[in-house]
């Protein structure tokens, strides 16, 4: 994966590293599920840190950070003069409209979904989801705008997918086609996926897998009014219109989601705008500090790790520096990992060969058998008669390929593909815990094993999951041969 951004020394980017190895170390003690970061000023990277299995290279899905990006496809499209913010939502889909169109719906503009400011009290995007054959677009339309657009916010994940479903009507494109050629490619964004609905139409409001510098170079596209490397991308005054506050979205001080939010862009305390995604996928830009942050991870608190950055890496902008801070941080990070199990007995091997039939249970969970494999322990499941395999080592980190998802329950396709690293120990004399990562995803699941005599019980959850932790439990009885 090439490069864009000039390594530099965090003293000779005028930050003391030891501010941003006291983010990495607080934020590990405090929150934890960092999986990456990394920190520029003035287009030069002065730290990055991906926290082991992790890597650099990995795509990993940005959630709600998406929108951002579907705004500046907007952006484009109004350069193109394909869109203008003002023109009616009710124009583009004549033919998927209510049968009375009410005042507000009327009254609806381009500008009001960039902003969150549809007029509607409840947002519809679970309706979206709720019958594989909707069309989302009518279901958007039809769904009741109590206030005048412009004058309420509410957080509508479904306005952003309308905003993606117009420019494709606009540009005869969808958003990740259109933005190929005018964002992607200049910016070195490589290979970038898109989730679509069923009617083939970019998602807009989640859905974007792409890099931690992928986050980055937009943070930098925007942090430069639209520049990159000394070209034009895009205008300034849309970017100025995208990171300004369109809409007022709460009046807490101390809160990061009401200060303000413009065209599907947050801002920020410290006079600060991001755009950010669920379980903290943030794209972080400081115009007045030159400083941009990209973050992917799997945290619970997103509040709290903005709030470190804030103590930590801001008073290090600008401040003294010296050269044995930047050896500190390096070694720092060069040793990141996430937590793993830690082993408490002697025991080192799970019972190979042997497989254990459930009890009957609501999780569809039939057997389980342990192989070994690679260097560590295959697990695989049979679930609903469908079998998945989970490596765990004891030692290191391997990166696989895999079906796994028990638990996730989440809406794929039989075999979808995950890329998965795990590791376990004996943490009891009767124990075994295995951590599994999910390395594309903030996805973070803890399995206990726990062994008597010819019995297994199985518990497991989830950290940064939508719905829950995903509990599991349910006990297993040996098969003789």
């Amino acid at each position: 994966m090439a490069k864009r951004f000039q390594r530099i020394a965090p003293s000779l980017a005028g930050v003391d590293a030891a501010g941003v190895e006291a983010f990495i170390n607080r934020v590990d003690a405090e929150v934890g599920g960092l999986h990456s970061v990394m920190m520029l000023r003035d287009g030069n990277v002065f730290a990055e840190c991906w926290w082991n299995p992790y890597k650099a290279d990995y795509q990993h899905t940005m959630y709600s950070l998406s929108k951002s990006f579907t705004s500046t496809a907007a952006g484009f499209a109004m350069l193109e003069g394909k869109l203008r913010p003002t023109d009616p939502v009710i124009k583009f889909f004549p033919d998927k409209l209510p049968a009375k169109v009410s005042a507000n719906l009327q009254a609806m503009q381009v500008q009001h979904l960039l902003m969150m400011g549809t007029g509607h009290a409840t947002e519809p995007s679970a309706l979206l989801q709720s019958d594989p054959n909707a069309d989302w677009v009518k279901v958007f339309l039809n769904h009741p705008v109590e206030f005048v657009p412009g004058s309420h916010f509410v957080y509508n994940s479904a306005a952003t997918f309308m905003v993606s479903a117009i420019v494709q009507q606009v540009t005869g494109q969808t958003v990740l086609d259109y933005l190929g050629p005018r964002l992607f490619r200049p910016l070195g964004i490589e290979n970038p996926v898109w989730e679509t609905n069923p009617a083939g139409i970019t998602a807009g409001g989640w859905g974007l897998h792409i890099r931690t510098e992928d986050i980055a170079a937009l943070g930098e596209l925007y942090r430069n009014q639209g520049i990159w490397k000394g070209r034009r991308i895009l205008p300034r005054s849309f970017v100025d219109a995208a990171t300004q506050k369109q809409i007022s979205n709460g009046t807490d001080a101390n809160s990061d989601w009401a200060q303000g939010y413009g065209y599907q862009f947050w801002r920020c305390r410290n006079n600060g705008f991001r755009g950010d995604g669920a379980f903290g996928q943030y794209c972080l830009v400081f115009p007045e500090k030159q400083l941009t942050v990209a973050i992917t991870s799997g945290v619970a608190d997103m509040q709290r790790v903005l709030d470190i950055l804030y103590a930590t890496v801001l008073p290090a902008v600008g401040a003294s520096t010296n050269a044995p801070a930047d050896k500190r941080l390096a070694e720092r990070t060069r040793k990141a990992e996430v937590p793993v199990p830690k082993a408490v007995t002697s025991r080192v091997r799970l019972p190979i060969g042997k497989t254990y039939a459930f009890d009957a249970n609501a999780y569809g969970m039939e057997s389980i058998r342990f192989t070994a494999s690679g260097g560590g322990v295959e697990v695989t499941v049979n679930r609903n008669s469908y079998e998945q395999t989970l490596l765990v080592m004891e030692k290191g980190w391997k990166v696989t390929d895999t079906t796994w998802e028990v638990g996730l329950n989440r809406l794929q396709t039989e075999g979808h593909t995950y890329r998965n690293a795990a590791r376990g120990a004996w943490t009891s004399a009767s124990v075994y815990s295995i951590k599994n990562y999910y390395v594309e995803e903030p996805y973070i699941q803890s399995i206990d094993l726990s062994f008597g005599p010819g019995t297994l019980s199985w518990t497991s959850s989830f950290i940064a999951m939508f719905g829950g932790d995903g509990r599991i439990t349910a006990s297993a009885r040996e098969v003789k041969s």
